[in-house]
């Protein structure tokens, strides 16, 4: 069903023809805006906090996640996947860190004028951040959130969010 061969892929035959989608944020905004009863997405009409959504989205895909998701493959995935040559690159993690720690402090200062990366509610942004800072603050890079305090309370909220917890619970 996708055309590149990768997962994950959401087909919906409740449309003809058949509404076929790939690239997990592409499915995560369609879930919201077809199941969500209005959260998680802002009002299309509302063009102040769409143009606010875009923009906290286009962030989170072009700042944070390049960096986070090169970080926590070299030094959480890899070495369990990879067993005879899983060594980390040291080099690289110190580099990544470097990087991934502008992009938090720009998100610190961010979430010191609001409530979420979004604007004043929780959207599918803050959700997409979920994997990598979970792996970060749990395993990769534990004191991560230290001196981020705006970031580090708005991570605790997160934490809070009853899928989170379902999740968590499920897979360790």
């Amino acid at each position: 069903m996708n055309p590149f061969g990768a997962l994950p892929c959401l087909k919906d035959s409740s449309f003809d023809p058949p509404l076929v989608l790939y690239e997990s944020r592409a499915i995560v905004r369609y879930l919201a805006l077809r199941y969500g009863q209005g959260t998680l997405m802002p009002n299309p009409s509302d063009i102040r906090a769409a143009a606010l959504f875009e923009q906290a989205a286009s962030t989170e895909l072009t700042a944070f996640d390049p960096v986070a998701n090169r970080l926590v493959f070299e030094q959480f995935f890899k070495p369990k996947l990879f067993a005879s040559d899983g060594s980390v690159d040291v080099s690289l993690v110190a580099s990544l860190k470097s990087r991934l720690q502008v992009v938090l402090d720009t998100l610190d200062s961010i979430l010191n004028r609001q409530n979420y990366m979004a604007g004043e509610d929780c959207s599918v942004v803050d959700l997409f951040y979920v994997p990598y800072l979970h792996h970060l603050t749990t395993s990769v890079w534990p004191s991560v959130l230290e001196n981020r305090p705006h970031l580090k309370s708005w991570w605790e909220k997160m934490k809070l969010r009853p899928s989170y917890l379902e999740v968590v619970s499920r897979s360790y």
